[in-house]
């Protein structure tokens, strides 16, 4: 009981200090609920002479009419958004190209790059609001009741009397709940596996959205939304090289094309104009995975089209380019060429909502960082379109479009400048100073600029004021992705100092034990030495992204070196390999394993450690795929069977009492194989819902059962009973995991169990010393790393298998139970790692038996905590260096509770 006190106080202390640090370190962007108005631009116009307010538009009694000039522009915007586009789709989009290629002038291409995390709510937010994402709303991203605070082009519009209308993912329902947006039919967005139910919805209803609005009275202006996740689920389930993923490709593209020419027959009729807008919210990787901050990840593209010109391109603020690539399978891409160009502009998804505010004619959001894009206003010349006009006719229209988009760059700049303002005097300067007076600069030689523009003419000179406002807009969305989350670096500090009294409390708790178990030190041999080296050189590691991105490889070699270290410690005693032990071992119940080794390798750790060995060898050249995808090779059928023998294997033979929890050990066993091979024949989807989520329910059903009845039986009164007892309920568990973990994990959980097993069978053949068990349960821990990497996982937000939640559950939305289902199923198979093994650990039967665990997983908690925060403002913090944290927060909270129910007996 003692030991559970110092564990539960060990815990307590470490919960105060993750909460601390976390407080400090994923503080989210504070959110100001201010809301733009016409009237802060008007202002601005009020203290420029009127020949250069006239000169860009500006004119106080014009400044509404710049906002509203766009309402005899456009009727109707269609906002079409396919989840998880990605960049290289575009050249399978004949519709797009031959949009270009045709009407250049009223069609634009561009690269289209998102802020990570990549997460569709956090997308969606930064879509509309303009602003930088924070990491602790990417932990949100399935949280239903998250609404946005801040100001919104969305809530501007029907202010403005847009109606705006959204048909699709439901995530729009949890950002804008009624009555924020004049009419919405959602769709639910979290089964991955219905890859056609939210496009077949959105397809039927988007159209009649868009006769609605047509066939409406004249002075309606609407604003329309449809959301697809078809290419997003295909990804998620099969990967991107899959036919699945080119039909749905050519199924978007059709629909595009039915778009267009609905936009064009729209303004043939009369009834006014319509601006289009094509766009992806993040890219993917080639296995479907989405949510960290590489190329594949953050890159989509953006298509605009529209029924009257746009703004001929501008030299100023035109931005990067990006070249133009396809897709070619297997993760390749080659340059391609489409309407004749090789490139195209790179913008960020926030420059959207400035641009789509001035063409909505509506404020800009007061929270926006993003950078009009000039290439989309409308052209002059569009209103002229089919007339004869003269040469100084062109040369007047071209500076009106030049004046026209310096007026909308600089409102933009006026907002982005307010809100650096507003955001200071309401956060008490948490942003840099260095940073914000280099902004103000910036801004006032724009303005200065801006003024020396009295009484001069030329579209060369208002080309140089938008590179000017162009450059300011740059610096200073930079400088807000440097410095988007406010460390509170005190917080941090007293979390780090917490946790590490935590991980001492453990440590000086397992030396006061060891010196009483021990009697005295002198124990400590050479091994011992060289294993707390390593596991040293191990904490070190963690502060090195290489070292964290090629975890799998460290634990390997970590594992390897503590079996060496075990043998030698094993040798340098002299009563190591005793044959008297070997007499003396106690009669015990076999279990079918013992069978298949001889008594030389059950008796003999030389031989066990040997054989650990080769099996960690073997392990390392395979990797569990994501069974999500739902790929499956013919090979896993033979796996499968191997898993099935070795589960029998590990099941306690019937006793004469009672034979009912051995076979519903075998049933289980049984249901896992017909379960993987129904997929593997590809007949699971087409399976009836009775046998396709029956068949998980059961197996989930017995283990439960399996394991209740192994609590109710009777208080084992030896060691051997005991350890008995333990393996049994750890049997109980192998058949729910080998169903979660998926069709591909049976070698390397199999080859995790034996290794563990063979460290610890049978107890008495290696004398009870307690200074063995440091090197049984290093290993352990290290190998509950290796298991978690060789069943595909990773400890990234992209690497969760989400497609465990569909493990007996078909569909997340039903209810909550069901919602709290797919949630657990997932957590357990990222977690089950753990879960599985440290029961291993309760088998030494020695007195210290855990601790060891705990104390491994503080000090690695403490480790990367360190690291992360002095890394706090490096480049891979969001992308490796947090998710870490998470990560390993997470496994310490599993180790210590699994720790204490399946181990902590003494007291």
């Amino acid at each position: 009981m003692r030991r559970l006190w110092w564990s539960c106080g060990s815990l307590l202390l470490q919960a105060v200090g993750v909460a601390l640090f976390l407080s400090g370190f994923l503080l989210t962007r504070k959110e100001l609920s201010v809301l733009s108005a016409c009237e802060d631009a008007q202002a601005r116009c009020d203290d420029s002479p009127s020949s250069i307010c006239s000169l860009t538009n500006l004119a106080p009694s014009k400044c509404r009419q710049q906002h509203e000039r766009s309402i005899q522009d456009f009727r109707i915007v269609m906002l079409i958004i396919v989840d998880a586009l990605r960049y290289d789709f575009a050249p399978f989009f004949p519709a797009i190209e031959r949009c270009l290629h045709d009407s250049p002038n009223s069609s634009r291409l561009f690269s289209f790059v998102a802020d990570a995390p990549t997460t569709t709510m956090q997308r969606l937010k930064g879509l509309t609001t303009g602003g930088l994402p924070t990491f602790v709303d990417a932990g949100r991203s399935f949280d239903a009741s998250i609404d946005i605070q801040e100001d919104t082009w969305v809530q501007q519009a029907v202010s403005a009397g847009w109606e705006v209308s959204v048909t699709g993912d439901d995530t729009w329902s949890s950002l804008f709940p009624p009555p924020r947006l004049t009419s919405n039919l959602p769709f639910p967005s979290l089964n991955v596996k219905d890859i056609d139910g939210c496009d077949d919805h959105v397809l039927q209803t988007f159209p009649g959205m868009v006769e609605e609005a047509a066939g409406g009275d004249m002075g309606k202006r609407s604003l329309l939304v449809g959301h697809f996740l078809g290419v997003d689920h295909i990804g998620h389930r099969y990967g991107i090289d899959h036919p699945e993923m080119s039909r749905k490709i050519a199924k978007m593209d059709e629909f595009l094309e039915r778009m267009r020419r609905r936009a064009r027959e729209i303004k043939e009729e009369g009834r006014g104009e319509v601006l289009l807008l094509f766009f992806g919210d993040h890219g993917q990787t080639t296995s479907g995975d989405h949510g960290g901050a590489t190329r594949e990840e953050v890159q989509s593209l953006l298509f605009a089209h529209s029924t009257q010109d746009f703004v001929p391109p501008l030299s100023a603020g035109a931005g990067d380019r990006e070249r133009l690539y396809k897709y070619m399978g297997d993760g390749q891409q080659e340059h391609v060429k489409m309407a004749g160009m090789v490139d195209v502009q790179r913008v960020w998804q926030t420059d959207l909502v400035p641009t789509l505010s001035i063409l909505l004619g509506t404020p800009i959001p007061f929270g926006n960082l993003g950078h009009l894009i000039p290439s989309l206003l409308p052209s002059s010349r569009g209103l002229a379109r089919g007339k004869e006009r003269k040469k100084g006719e062109e040369e007047a229209e071209e500076e009106e479009d030049a004046a026209n988009a310096l007026s909308a760059i600089r409102m933009n700049a006026i907002q982005v400048n307010d809100f650096l303002t507003r955001y200071q005097q309401e956060t008490f300067r948490s942003l840099p100073e260095s940073f914000t007076k280099e902004a103000e600069r910036k801004f006032a030689g724009c303005e200065m600029k801006f003024q020396e523009l009295a009484g001069r003419r030329g579209i060369g000179i208002v080309q140089v004021r938008i590179e000017d406002y162009s450059d300011y807009l740059a610096f200073v969305a930079e400088g807000a992705r440097r410095e988007w989350a406010t460390f509170d670096v005190e917080k941090i500090f007293m979390g780090v100092c917490l946790l590490f009294l935590s991980a001492v409390v453990s440590a000086l708790y397992l030396y006061s034990r060891f010196y009483r178990e021990q009697g005295k030190l002198k124990a400590l041999s050479l091994p011992h030495l060289l294993l707390l080296l390593c596991f040293l050189l191990y904490c070190a590691s963690l502060f090195s992204n290489s070292y964290i991105i090629s975890g799998r490889a460290v634990a390997h070699f970590l594992s390897c070196t503590c079996c060496i270290l075990f043998l030698l410690h094993i040798l340098s005693r002299p009563d190591g390999n005793s044959r008297q032990q070997e007499e003396q071992e106690k009669p015990r119940r076999a279990l079918p394993l013992d069978s298949l080794l001889p008594l030389s390798v059950r008796t003999n750790k030389n031989i066990s450690v040997l054989l650990v060995l080769l099996l960690l060898r073997v392990s390392l050249f395979h990797t569990a795929k994501s069974h999500e995808k739902g790929t499956l090779q013919a090979s896993s059928t033979a796996v499968s069977a191997t898993l099935e023998i070795l589960l029998l294997l590990m099941s306690p033979l019937p006793s004469s009492q009672s034979s009912f929890k051995p076979l519903l050990h075998v049933f289980s066993v049984m249901l896992v194989g017909f379960y993987w091979s129904l997929q593997l024949l590809q007949l699971l989807e087409a399976s009836p819902a009775l046998l396709r989520l029956g068949i998980p329910r059961t197996i989930y059903m017995f283990a439960a059962l399996r394991f209740l009845l192994s609590l109710g039986r009777h208080s084992p009164a030896g060691e051997e009973e005991k350890r008995e007892a333990r393996l049994e309920r750890l049997c109980s568990l192998l058949p729910p995991f080998s169903l979660i973990f998926g069709p591909d994990s049976p070698p390397i959980v199999t080859a995790s169990l034996l290794a563990c097993f063979l460290l610890t069978s049978p107890p008495s053949s290696t004398p009870h010393l307690i200074d063995s068990l440091p090197f049984f349960e290093f290993f352990l821990f290290f190998q509950m790393q290796l298991l978690f990497y060789g069943t595909g996982h990773r400890p990234t937000f992209e690497g969760i298998q989400y497609g465990a939640a569909f493990l007996g559950v078909d569909d997340v939305s039903v209810n909550s139970l069901a919602h709290f289902s797919a949630f657990l199923l997932t957590f357990l198979n990222t977690m089950g790692s753990w879960i599985i093994l440290a029961p291993f650990s309760s088998l030494s039967c020695l007195p210290l038996n855990g601790i060891f665990l705990q104390v491994f997983a503080s000090f690695n908690l403490v480790a990367t905590s360190i690291f992360v925060a002095i890394e706090r403002r490096h480049l891979m913090v969001w992308a490796i260096f947090a998710p870490k944290l998470v990560f390993d927060v997470t496994i310490s909270f599993v180790l210590n509770v699994m720790t204490m129910l399946f181990v902590i007996r003494q007291p």
